[in-house]
Order: C-alpha cells, then sequence, then structure tokens
C-alpha cells in the first residue's frame, strides 16, 4: 500500500504535465478581406445634431456613403493563459475604403492605408483537432498618410466567430467571420466653416466591416 501510494505521489508532476498545453505560444500569419461602409454623425461645433444648415459649401462632401473592398495582413503572437483562453497582440497593415456619393451624384473612393495594433482574447470551444473559438478585442489605427478628411488616429472593437485545426505539434490553421467597428471616427468631413457660420459643421464618419479573415500559426 505504502509503496503503491508512494508510486502515485511521484507520478503526480507528470500527471499534471500532461494536463498542460504541451505549446503555449505561437506566432500567427492572417490575411483578411472585407467588405465596409461607414455610419455618419452630423455635428456643429462640439455637438452631435441631426439637423442641417443648408448646402454644402464642400463639393467633396458626402452625401452618401456606400460599401468597398478592405484589406489586411499582419501578424500576432499567442500565448495559451489558461487552457482554451488565449491573448494575442499583433500588428496589420490595412486599407479602409469608402465609396462616397456628394450632392452633385459624383461618386469618389476613399483610400486610407493603416498600421493596426490588435489586442484581443480568443476562447476556444474544444481541445480537439479541430476546435471552434469565439474572439473579441479592440484595435488602435493609426494612418499611415495624410489625409484632409481622415484623423490620424482611431479605435475599432472586432469580434469574431472561427475554426481552427491543428495540422501537427507545431502547425494549426484557422479560419474566422469577423466584424470590426470603429468608436471613434475615422474621418471628418467639413460641410460648413466656422468663417461662415457661427461653429464649423459636418460630418463624422464611423466606418466598419463584415469579412473573413484566414492564417496559418506557429506554436512553441
Amino acid at each position: 500500500m505504502k509503496k503503491a501510494f508512494l508510486i502515485i505521489i511521484l507520478l503526480i508532476p507528470f500527471i499534471l504535465s500532461a494536463q498542460e498545453l504541451k505549446k503555449k505560444n505561437s506566432i500567427n500569419a492572417v490575411t483578411g478581406i472585407a467588405i465596409g461602409s461607414g455610419v455618419g454623425q452630423y455635428y456643429r461645433g462640439e455637438s452631435e445634431l441631426s439637423m442641417n444648415l443648408g448646402p454644402s459649401s464642400n463639393s467633396n462632401y458626402p452625401k452618401t456613403i456606400s460599401f468597398a473592398p478592405n484589406y489586411r495582413f499582419g501578424l500576432d503572437y499567442q500565448r495559451a493563459l489558461i487552457p482554451r483562453l488565449f491573448a494575442k497582440a499583433g500588428i496589420r497593415f490595412s486599407n479602409w475604403n469608402l465609396k462616397t456619393i456628394n450632392d452633385t451624384n459624383e461618386s469618389a473612393m476613399l483610400e486610407t492605408w493603416n498600421v493596426e495594433i490588435p489586442l484581443a482574447f480568443q476562447y476556444h470551444l474544444g481541445q480537439k483537432k479541430w476546435s471552434p473559438y469565439i474572439e473579441g478585442g479592440i484595435n488602435a489605427i493609426i494612418g499611415l498618410a495624410y489625409h484632409d478628411n481622415m484623423t490620424s488616429l482611431s479605435l475599432a472593437a472586432h469580434i469574431g466567430l472561427g475554426l481552427s485545426y491543428q495540422a501537427s505539434d507545431r502547425i494549426s490553421v484557422y479560419g474566422q467571420l469577423s466584424s470590426r467597428a470603429h468608436f471613434i471616427p475615422k474621418m471628418r468631413y467639413i460641410e460648413h466653416e466656422q468663417t461662415t457660420h457661427i461653429a464649423e459643421s459636418g460630418l463624422m464618419i464611423f466606418p466598419y466591416e463584415i469579412g473573413m479573415e484566414l492564417g496559418a500559426a506557429f506554436h512553441f
């Protein structure tokens, strides 16, 4: 009996180590494509209003916003916190586009290139080779090129539903449906200058997108 108890005690570290994740870290290469548009919020001075002050003094002021394709690619570092729960941070190069139509029915494509820094948590619903997961986080979005109507820094929330496949001990591949939405305006169009009105007025645009993300991970 004592020998059996001693054997069990000696085996405990090996049992616990076997239950731990074999590889806690990974580097992920990711790319994505999406269809995006934007939600407009009218403003006057420091207030957000739903009123109009007459015809725009800006020929590029958008009357409507429609859908356009967006692209992104980058790298993530991902680490297991506990079984099934992961944290990740990364860097992305992204292309956000908006198609606008002005008061004279002329269309224009607003193209922006950005560096994104995503921070997210990912929870796996299983621990087998095929593993569905859910993901949520926030992205800091920094504009690479100056644009008259674009803010240099914005923030967007993102959520995703994906499926990963563990191809080997070190390699996995995954795909996910994802949606991202800015909660700080990315574009600001001036409709009326302060020189001709009491306060500047215009339209703040909060872009959003829905798309697909594909990636491969190296575990270590």
